[in-house]
């Protein structure tokens, strides 16, 4: 079965107490912007947002973009691995796909996400339909997000405050800027994005190429 974290929501409001202390007259429109920027930075950077064993796609001849059904709130972040079979297939490096001329096709695929973070790009196209693959993926908020993941929110929600937090203290010629804030925030912004990350683990097991029984 595909394990899928929980993706229940609280909304962004509740964070704005753990911002103001940092910028007192900063607007809540002002903060609820920046803690979307910091949750999406926190996602990205700590991968703490997985599926596990999902079927990512399964291949057309000659066809190299997949959509993909996205959890709510969501945007694809990477592939982490994938598997053709038993078989783990190589996940793109950003720019890896201007390797490939445009209608290459061939039997050995490289997999990654698209520019529109709702699909898969397969690179080369593959030469035969019917391939299932299977993977690990991370995701980031999508723009319209309601509000955090209700599970990071109860353990991270401070340190994503202190992130928001830093972005606004740096800000010229308003009456919240605090440069001299700016490295404590980072730092606890910094130590939630390392611990979230050691949470869940790593994902690469390259150079392995079978996948484990």
């Amino acid at each position: 079965m595909p394990i899928i974290l929980p993706s229940a929501t609280t909304p962004w409001a509740s964070m704005y107490a753990d911002v103001v202390p940092h910028v007192p007259q900063c607007p809540t429109f002002e903060i609820e912007d920046y803690l979307r920027k910091a949750a999406t930075d926190f996602f990205r950077a700590s991968c703490i947002w997985r599926g596990r064993d999902l079927t990512l796609l399964t291949t057309v001849a000659s066809q190299a973009t997949y959509a993909y059904a996205l959890p709510a709130d969501a945007r694809l972040n990477l592939v982490h691995v994938a598997y053709d079979g038993e078989d783990e297939i190589d996940v793109e490096e950003p720019g890896s796909e201007l390797d490939y001329f445009p209608g290459e096709t061939n039997t050995t695929l490289t997999i990654g996400v698209g520019e529109d973070r709702a699909s898969f790009r397969v690179t080369p196209a593959p030469e035969a339909a019917g391939t299932v693959i299977k993977g690990t993926v991370s995701y980031i908020p999508s723009v319209d997000a309601s509000g955090i993941l209700t599970w990071v929110f109860n353990d991270y929600r401070h340190e994503i405050a202190a992130g928001a937090a830093a972005m606004l203290v740096i800000q010229k010629d308003r009456p919240w800027t605090a440069p001299s804030m700016y490295g404590g925030l980072m730092a606890a912004f910094n130590d939630g994005v390392t611990r979230a990350s050691h949470l869940r683990g790593a994902t690469r097991r390259k150079p392995i190429r079978v996948r484990p029984v």
